[in-house]
Formats: structure tokens, sequence, C-alpha cells
């Protein structure tokens, strides 16, 4: 798994626990199955930039998103490989 997508995964099931609704509730409010939020917080389905959204708008989240210069994820990507 991508650190992206655990990122993902990890954020939305936080956000969901610390809100106190079930998958369930989630999924109902934004219109998916509970295996599509299920998958989503396991990190084996990759969310859609609109899916998303419709999760942070259920939460009461914000959501980011970072553009990073490649330079910066290189150099980061590299760190303690002895490139």
């Amino acid at each position: 798994m991508t650190t992206v997508i655990t990122s993902f995964s990890t954020e939305i099931k936080e956000a969901r626990m610390l809100m106190g609704i079930s998958q369930q509730a989630l999924a109902n409010q934004i219109g998916v199955s509970v295996q599509t939020i299920n998958y989503l917080e396991v990190g084996t389905r990759i969310p859609s930039l609109d899916l998303l959204r419709r999760i942070a708008e259920a939460l009461g989240c914000c959501l980011q998103i970072k553009f990073v210069p490649k330079s910066k994820v290189l150099l980061d990507t590299t760190k303690g490989l002895g490139l």
C-alpha cells in the first residue's frame, strides 16, 4: 500500500470514529455502500476527488490537497537509501 493511500485510509477512519458514526451511517450520508467505506478504510480502494470531497463534507472536515515540487518529492524518497 502506498503512503498516500495509507494516509487517506487512516484519516478517513480516524475522522469517522472521531465523529462517532458507523461505516453504515457514513455510507448512507454520501450515497455509497458500506463495502466502499470499508475498502477505503483498509486501503484497497483509491477514492476519487469527488468521493473525498463528499466524505470530508459528511465528516465536517476540510479537504486539503497539496502540490509539492517534484524535486522535493524526489529528495524525500531517496533519504536513507544512499543515493
